[in-house]
């Protein structure tokens, strides 16, 4: 797929919002050296900002279309989820550099549709 199709490209289910962000993702990781230091703290802030903005505009997009709906405010819910994903890619890439995707990519699509902390039930 080209990257062109991709920014456009919106998610059905669960499984579409899956493979659009495992090829999100192999995309940078095929860019790897260049991403990470890009991110990292002694990176260039303007492609950090431009990579959330692009996020931010793919996201609401879908979230547009109806394809996903926020259950807090819009700009709260992009706030924090464009947040954590930055993060976790720093973090992935500088913590796991032979590590594979799959675990990454689980992870936040977990923490993005069911959440990722519950109360305890109480006894």
């Amino acid at each position: 797929m080209k990257k062109h199709d991709q920014e456009h490209e919106k998610p059905q289910n669960e499984q579409e919002a899956e493979r659009i962000l495992s090829e999100t993702i192999a995309q940078l990781d095929a860019n790897r050296r260049f991403i990470c230091v890009l991110l990292s703290e002694k990176g260039d802030p303007r492609f950090t900002k431009a990579f959330r903005d692009h996020l931010r505009s793919f996201i609401s997009r879908i979230v547009e279309a109806g394809q996903l709906e926020a259950t807090v405010s819009l700009d709260f819910a992009l706030d924090f989820i464009i947040g954590g994903l930055v993060n976790s890619l720093q973090r992935w890439y500088e913590t796991r550099p032979d590590e594979s995707s799959r675990e990454l990519i689980r992870n936040l699509l977990h923490a993005a549709f069911e959440g990722m902390f519950r109360l305890p039930e109480a006894d």
